[in-house]
């Protein structure tokens, strides 16, 4: 067997902005239940989260439309109290309400599974699985140690004891791509703080430490309900690769695989 491989520590590339007070720094263990909450906002429950983007959009379709006009009839028919009209109103409401609620179960469940499987799977061992190290020198400050690395934006709150953590973003090695091909994950900030640069100063430290261990490109996925990080990421650069449908309940969900190759002088 070979020799343990001595990695060398790096200090991560940051940016700290003193007008809206946010700092991009590595994360610690005690960031990581922070991390699982405001991913599960911003994936499921928050606004502008796909989950909930996905669910307003199954209103805005003729079948749904068209199950809601029938939904007040079936209702009018209950309201009237004649007997003959309960009858035929009662199981109509229900028949349409029950179909409702799967529909719209469908369009979130892809989402909600997403998140809370994600919060089961690197967002619980972030400190292993992007292999950072607890520095020698100064207590409680982790550093990168190859080209694997998770980042947090945080700003300070008045009269809080701590600061809070608004945003995130981490960098992986592609599993289907090769060890030169890095892979953007969990990028995602916090719907109070969305249009203030935070998304920007996450991913211009993302990418500077793929180029500090010059990945010849980065990958990521995101999918059909996620329209402003789609923009976001072909504003820097990145083009679709290919793309898939997945079923998700009733309704099938376009995955989007954007990549972003790296050019070196």
């Amino acid at each position: 067997m070979g020799q343990p491989v001595q990695l060398r520590v790096t200090p991560t590339n940051s940016r700290d902005s003193s007008n809206n007070k946010v700092r991009i720094r590595v994360c610690r263990p005690s960031d990581q239940t922070k991390i699982q909450n405001l991913f599960k906002t911003c994936i499921v429950y928050g606004a502008g989260s796909p989950a909930r983007i996905a669910v307003a959009d199954g209103f805005q379709n003729p079948t749904t439309y068209g199950l809601c006009i029938l939904l007040v009839i079936s209702l009018g028919l209950i309201i009237s109290g004649i007997p003959r009209n309960i009858l035929v109103g009662g199981p109509m409401s229900i028949a349409i309400l029950v179909y409702l609620a799967v529909l719209l179960h469908g369009r979130m469940e892809l989402y909600v599974t997403f998140a809370y499987t994600s919060c089961k799977d690197d967002l619980a061992k972030l400190i292993d699985h992007y292999e950072l190290k607890l520095s020698d020198s100064v207590p409680n400050v982790y550093f990168t140690s190859g080209p694997r690395g998770f980042w947090v934006a945080e700003v300070d709150r008045p009269g809080a004891s701590e600061p809070e953590i608004v945003g995130c973003i981490g960098l992986d090695l592609s599993r289907i791509h090769g060890p030169d091909t890095g892979e953007m994950r969990r990028m995602v900030v916090s719907p109070d703080h969305r249009g203030s640069g935070i998304a920007s100063m996450l991913y211009d430290v993302c990418e500077a430490h793929a180029r500090q261990h010059k990945l010849k490109s980065i990958v990521l996925t995101t999918t059909q309900f996620q329209p402003h990080g789609r923009k976001f990421y072909e504003r820097q650069g990145y083009f679709v690769d290919s793309d898939k449908i997945m079923p998700s309940g009733l309704l099938k969900i376009k995955f989007l695989f954007y990549r972003k190759y790296m050019l070196y002088n």
